[in-house]
């Protein structure tokens, strides 16, 4: 189970985050999304520049979308910069090209941030924005390991 840090106005610094750790790091791999959702890169877009409003972040210009790859590594990458690092998004877009549909209809998403955020609201935000039935989420900080000196 994921513990999640709690920030105020005094984390300015920090962002929130325990000592020694530089970011947070979000994982969620969804199955079962609504397949007009999936095929449509402008709303993949768009759902890019609300999560950040969601969570509490601030962009660093419009989210970046290209539709590119062969076979089932075809799809939509989705990057969002935002002021202290970026969300990503990779959409297997299985059967948009093709006379059938995906049946797994997938999505995965990365979240860094070198300041907490809620991994919950992004969690329950992108859940309910992809129409996933089913998702799998890992919650780790980031820690440089220190050096030998």
């Amino acid at each position: 189970m994921s513990v999640f840090n709690i920030t105020s106005a005094d984390d300015e610094i920090t962002g929130g985050l325990p000592d020694g750790a530089w970011g947070r790091e979000l994982r969620l791999d969804m199955s079962g999304c609504d397949y007009d959702f999936l095929a449509d890169p402008a709303a993949v877009a768009e759902w890019a520049r609300n999560l950040v409003d969601e969570i509490g972040m601030k962009p660093y210009g419009d989210p970046q979308i290209a539709t590119f790859g062969k076979g089932v590594l075809f799809g939509h990458t989705v990057i969002q910069l935002i002021e202290t690092s970026n969300l990503a998004a990779f959409v297997p877009a299985v059967g948009v090209h093709a006379n059938h549909r995906s049946p797994i209809r997938s999505a995965f998403v990365n979240a860094f941030s070198c300041c907490d955020f809620s991994v919950p609201a992004a969690v329950d935000f992108t859940v309910r924005a992809f129409a996933a039935k089913k998702y799998t989420v890992r919650n780790d900080l980031r820690i440089p390991p220190p050096l030998d000196d």
